[in-house]
């Protein structure tokens, strides 16, 4: 299986590990991840101050969207909508393109070729690597000075124990699990998934504890969501971004197939920003995709937008609905093409502030279809299309000089720690200089 990189902050801005099984690459399917809330029921309602393709936002669209019988949702108890975003359109608009870069050929990696079975530590300042042994899912604490691993002995299929390394004088810890794959939830803390209640290790001390007598409300939400509740933090922990739905399959019943499958595609675009100490909602939208920026802000991709054959602006899963029901009798794979706005929203307020068109593209096979999206305080990227019949290429906006830049190349791309580029087919692979893009 591919390697997958990550990336932490300081001393690991130069480590990349390359991790044996477990990886999950953020596929074409879906996005990655698609965190979700982990209430019950909810019904599909507009979110104030966000706009609804299939309602009157975009007034052309309305008589197209009402070509399609609304879903059936289940019964859910009376919800209090919190606040909405100011701003979003779904209109496209047109901003040019500053610079076109061509990106240089990657150079030969001067490691060994990885053995397949080793996680494996590179140091990418000093050039050199670091076999940790056989073992299962690394991952690094929030400030990356430490490493976990679950190493396996040889004809070992689960872990019994994890060790933790502290990356700048490599001195190692171990200690006994239960089974199952550890992980670093916060500095102090590491996940353990099971037998029974999830649980939190204290790497200080020893002491395990259960969720139920955890008492710091940002530790129990970090279990929760390695847990699978879905979601994430922002950065300092105060809020938690999320679906409104935990299981829109479960919920989106009743009426045909297609009908089922358009109650599914709108849950998916309806998110809920929470704090973490309170639980209470400060902030609802509607968008395709949403990205947490730091501790304050998010970025978003609105629902998107095609043409029908009449030029008319309608939701693009009105019309992968239709080209679905002919491809079921004939087996092809249609594909449309749309738009979607990205924007800068601020979480306190619910403003934001228009960053670009993207092209957006998805098919009757797979849908919704994911695509890179990724900001932090200085830029915004995004692969355009990136899950097409042709790939689009990768796009970076600077925020300070509202510069746009266009790469020669289309990337599955996300921001490393240190604001630099990490790039390949479904996951880092390398690293690329931002300002150079060597």
């Amino acid at each position: 299986m591919a390697a997958n990189l990550r990336f932490s902050n300081a001393l690991l801005r130069r480590m990349l590990p390359f991790l044996l099984l477990a990886l999950i690459f953020a596929a074409c399917s879906g996005d990655d991840g698609r965190p979700a809330a982990t209430a019950t029921a909810f019904q599909l309602q507009p979110i104030p101050g966000s706009p609804m393709p299939t309602q009157t936002v975009l007034a052309t669209a309305t008589a197209a969207a009402a070509r399609t019988p609304e879903p059936t949702t289940t019964a859910s108890p009376t919800r209090t909508p919190a606040p909405g975003v100011g701003g979003l359109s779904l209109q496209p608009q047109l901003r040019e393109v500053d610079r076109v870069v061509a990106v240089p050929a990657r150079p030969a990696s001067p490691f060994m070729a990885w053995d397949r079975e080793s996680v494996v530590l590179y140091d990418t300042w000093a050039m050199t690597e670091t076999n940790l042994g056989k073992g299962l899912r690394v991952s690094f604490s929030p400030d990356g000075s430490m490493l976990a691993m679950n190493p396996l002995s040889s004809g070992q299929v689960r872990p019994t124990t994890v060790v933790v390394i502290d990356l700048e004088t490599m001195a190692s810890r171990e200690f006994d699990i239960s089974g199952g794959v550890a992980s670093f939830v916060d500095e102090n803390h590491l996940y353990l998934p099971g037998p029974g209640e999830r649980s939190a290790l204290n790497i200080r001390n020893g002491e395990v504890m259960t969720a139920s007598q955890v008492n710091d409300p940002l530790l129990v939400a970090k279990l929760e969501i390695k847990a699978g509740g879905g979601g994430l933090l922002t950065a300092d922990g105060r809020y938690r971004l999320q679906r409104l739905s935990s299981s829109p399959e479960d919920q989106c019943r009743g009426g045909t197939f297609e009908e089922r499958k358009r109650c599914d595609a709108e849950a998916f675009e309806q998110w809920t920003i929470e704090e973490v100490a309170t639980g209470r909602a400060v902030l609802e939208l509607r968008a395709y995709q949403v990205r947490l920026v730091g501790p304050g802000e998010l970025v978003v991709a609105t629902s998107p937008v095609c043409r029908d054959d009449g030029g008319t602006l309608v939701w693009c899963e009105e019309l992968i609905a239709e080209f679905r029901a002919d491809d079921i009798e004939e087996g092809n794979v249609r594909y449309v093409n749309g738009t979607s706005n990205i924007y800068i929203v601020d979480i306190a307020t619910g403003v934001a502030e228009f960053v670009a068109t993207a092209n957006f593209v998805s098919n009757t096979v797979i849908s919704p279809s994911s695509w890179p999206l990724s900001a932090n305080q200085n830029h915004v990227i995004w692969t355009d299309s990136y899950c097409g019949p042709e790939r689009g290429r990768t796009f970076i906006f600077d925020r300070q000089t509202r510069e746009l830049t266009e790469l020669d190349a289309g990337f599955w791309v996300e921001l490393t720690p240190d604001g630099h580029l990490g790039v390949d087919a479904f996951g880092p692979g390398a690293i690329l200089d931002i300002e150079t893009f060597e």
